[in-house]
């Protein structure tokens, strides 16, 4: 079994400034551990504006973020062997320039260049006049053209339920061909992405609540692969590894504690709310909110989400991440890559709790749980 491909997380609020990736990749790089820079793309934060600010402390609003993808060219600008990953979805995505996008950022490294997309989320639609209700037709044609555009060598025509293609292409030039895989779950996407995409990836335990259902699901897509007559060794199977990252469990446990964490696990720590109930939890959502669909932060106020917060247990908090040191962590990541992950992408929570000053250790840390997982 070769090694795992491992990203690491890098963030996306513009008070983050750019430059500073310079040093971040030069970590990376040092470290031997780590294959791709990572970063998603998001146009609204991760909680309402205000939330989790004391009172009288001034704070960045929560919804100012970089744009992913040039947040990847400065990564690539800092070394010329570091690989990138991002995300994006198929609703914001348009093929052509999505491609073209991504043969730049090929051109520039020689490591590997991935783009995950996925069906979306409403936050980052519904305030930004993108269409609802469109995902999984719009995920289809983004794929299928996308992987044409990657293979074909003079114009084509396509006539798809949202794109037509007539007469384009965008050249041949393609020293290192980027990857694309999907981002999420469900039948029907599954079946778009064993035809057109390099790979599926889900973060756990958010989307995969646990192991067996990881492996069942990457024997049932593997199925899926071949029987699109496309060879499932060669195709990629990834997990998302949120982490709380500590060597002192009393700050674990005041983690565990926080407002910033308290929501993090109550709206993200499962996409599906429905799944607390195989934990023995109750969601503090109303019945059948989904975070995708119905979270949307220009909204929601801060006093909203702290009513949220006030009904969070702790053991909620507990089954949103992988809490502990390096070596604990690692020896979940490895569990999956038993079970066929072929990419870990590392996140660290902790600094939701900790703050920005956080961060150094965050990266540390996360270094450690890659080198463990590649050793």
């Amino acid at each position: 079994m070769s090694a795992p491909r491992i990203a690491v997380a890098y963030p996306n609020h513009r008070a983050t400034p750019l430059a500073g990736i310079r040093d971040f990749v030069g970590a990376l790089e040092q470290s031997g551990v780590v294959d791709q820079f990572w970063v998603w793309d998001e146009l609204t934060g991760w909680a309402p504006e205000g939330f989790g600010v004391p009172d009288g402390v001034e704070a960045p609003d929560p919804h100012s973020t970089h744009d992913p993808f040039i947040e990847c060219a400065f990564a690539v600008a800092a070394s010329p062997h570091i690989g990138v990953r991002m995300t994006t979805d198929g609703v914001r995505s348009r093929p052509a320039e999505l491609t073209r996008t991504l043969l730049s950022l090929a051109s520039a490294t020689d490591g590997p260049v991935t783009c995950a997309i996925g069906l979306g989320e409403a936050r980052h639609m519904k305030p930004f006049g993108h269409p609802t209700g469109q995902a999984l037709s719009r995920l289809k044609d983004v794929m299928a053209l996308t992987r044409q555009l990657l293979e074909t060598d003079e114009p084509f025509s396509y006539a798809g339920k949202r794109w037509l293609f007539e007469d384009g292409y965008v050249g041949t030039y393609r020293p290192h061909r980027p990857e694309i895989w999907g981002l999420g779950g469900g039948p029907m996407f599954t079946e778009i992405c064993a035809e057109y995409a390099d790979g599926i990836e889900s973060s756990f335990p958010n989307a995969v609540a646990n192991l067996d259902i990881f492996a069942a699901r990457v024997g049932t897509i593997r199925e899926r692969v071949e029987a699109a007559g496309r060879d499932p060794d060669a195709f990629g199977f990834g997990v998302w590894l949120p982490c709380g990252l500590h060597e002192d469990p009393d700050v674990v446990a005041a983690a565990q504690q926080s407002p910033q964490v308290k929501w993090y696990s109550a709206s993200y720590g499962r996409m599906n709310q429905d799944e607390w109930r195989n934990e023995g939890l109750q969601s503090v959502f109303p019945p059948g909110w989904h975070y995708s669909n119905d979270y949307m932060p220009f909204t929601m106020t801060a006093a909203d989400a702290d009513a949220i917060v006030a009904n969070v247990p702790t053991e909620m908090c507990v089954k949103s991440a992988t809490w502990g040191t390096p070596e604990e962590a690692a020896k979940v990541g490895q569990g999956f890559i038993d079970a066929g992950a072929t990419f870990v992408g590392l996140l660290d929570i902790m600094p939701l709790h900790t703050g920005a000053e956080g961060f150094p250790a965050s990266i540390g840390r996360m270094l450690e749980v890659a080198g463990h997982l590649k050793a």
